[in-house]
């Protein structure tokens, strides 16, 4: 079959036009919230400069690390439940609510005790508090993740847009009116209560009710069962995204934190387009699991396929750019960003492929390997940075998140018989082998 043959056929594809039609929504979303957040974030980052810059930048690490407890790994459990109706609908959103909310007030109390008896700074203290309070809004996370089982993305991207917009226009305030770093860190949490007062209007012009939702501890129980695997990778992933700022922050100091998280950020910007890929499509990648074995493995590959292209494609751009594009964002005061983000974006191969093949794991039932990769994945980050950090500062840094991201997302499935297949798919699209060769 050829590729004019392929486009047609998915062009009269209904369900290729559902998916096609909201990612088009959520591109929209994050192009607005990209548009506008990102420059703004641009403007605020030159005004509190690489030291404030990186307080702020150590405290969401801080609370990054253990949101984990907040987020309980049930994001891609949860919408497969709902797609495949495994319970009724307003027992498993006020079951899942309800565990986040409670998960939410553990990584805050965890978050401020841990950085008021490491750390003694009181500012980094007050910081970490403040921006936890954003995980407790977060828990309505659950109206997104049932606008994802629906494939209608579009009313989460007017609300996370209309949020955006806002915030971005107080950010912009502050910065006119000279405030303190402090209400720039508060602005994270407030942002996050726009982005949830949108979800429930949202929710709610769509003929649902949140007052109808249900705590069954049932379904908690089993949900739960489900997604520890999840939650203890998810733990080790926070570990080994984030280490490295902790370590820097601790070692080399706040202002070499700060240029380092600007190359971070330039980087993980990306990471947008793998989530809004592998959303819109784990609906159907789930329906053909469960009745196509072959259907699923196309799917499955040309997902891969596009993930390397998409990646690849970022990561040369941005590499032959990356000092022009420092230093015309963000000015001469970054000047070490550039050569961070060079190495850095490169990582975006493997979590691409990462972030699409973890939600092949959750559909066939291995999700524990998500764990034992993600575990050694830490184990290699931590090493690789107590190594190279004090020699080679934020540069050795950028080293070991590249390397470890490239045995967790993708060297680590050749050792298990489980996800060699994976391994064989992903590197198929890593080599550009049989790519327009496969039917859908």
């Amino acid at each position: 079959m050829n590729l004019k043959h392929k486009i047609k056929k998915l062009k009269n594809d209904s369900e290729f036009k559902e998916i096609l039609f909201n990612m088009n929504w959520l591109f929209f979303d994050k192009t607005v919230q990209m548009g506008i957040a990102f420059f703004v974030s641009i403007w605020v980052i030159r005004y509190l400069g690489p030291e404030q810059y990186g307080v702020l930048s150590y405290a969401v690490a801080i609370v990054a690390f253990f949101s984990v407890f907040s987020k309980l790994g049930l994001d891609s459990i949860v919408v497969k439940e709902l797609v495949n109706k495994t319970y009724e609908i307003n027992k498993i959103l006020g079951t899942v609510f309800y565990l986040k909310l409670f998960g939410s007030i553990i990584t805050i109390v965890l978050a401020t005790l841990v950085t008021f008896l490491f750390k003694k700074d009181i500012l980094i203290t007050i910081a970490t508090s403040v921006v936890s309070f954003s995980l407790i809004f977060q828990s309505t996370d659950v109206i997104d993740y049932w606008f994802q089982s629906k494939v209608i993305s579009k009313y989460i991207a007017y609300s996370r847009s209309i949020a955006y917009i806002i915030s971005a226009g107080i950010k912009i305030w502050l910065i006119l009116i000279g405030a303190s770093l402090i209400w720039f860190v508060a602005m994270i949490s407030i942002e996050t209560f726009f982005v949830a007062i949108g979800f429930i209007i949202a929710y709610y012009k769509n003929q649902n009710n949140i007052g109808k939702w249900i705590f069954d501890k049932n379904i908690a129980k089993n949900l739960l069962k489900d997604s520890w695997p999840l939650i203890l990778s998810s733990f080790a992933v926070v570990i080994y995204m984030r280490i490295d700022q902790i370590m820097i922050g601790n070692i080399l100091g706040y202002k070499e934190l700060g240029q380092y998280t600007v190359a971070v950020n330039l980087s993980e910007i990306w990471y947008f387009i793998p989530v809004i890929i592998t959303t819109s499509v784990f609906p159907a990648i789930i329906k053909a699991k469960r009745h196509n074995e072959i259907l699923y493995y196309n799917r499955l590959q040309k997902l891969y396929d596009a993930m390397v292209w998409l990646a690849v494609s970022i990561a040369v751009f941005m590499t032959f750019l990356s000092n022009w594009i420092i230093g015309v964002l963000y000015g001469q005061e970054y000047w070490q960003s550039g050569n961070i983000l060079a190495i850095y974006i490169w990582a975006g191969i493997f979590v691409f492929l990462g972030i699409a093949s973890e939600k092949a794991f959750v559909v066939e039932k291995i999700q524990s390997l998500i764990f034992q990769r993600s575990v050694l994945g830490v184990i290699i980050n931590v090493v690789l940075n107590i190594f190279l950090i004090p020699r080679h500062g934020i540069q050795g840094a950028a080293v070991a998140t590249l390397f470890s991201q490239f045995f967790v997302s993708y060297f680590f499935d050749l050792f298990n018989k489980r996800s060699r297949i994976s391994f064989l798919m992903k590197t198929k699209a890593i080599f550009l082998v049989d790519l327009f060769d496969r039917g859908l």
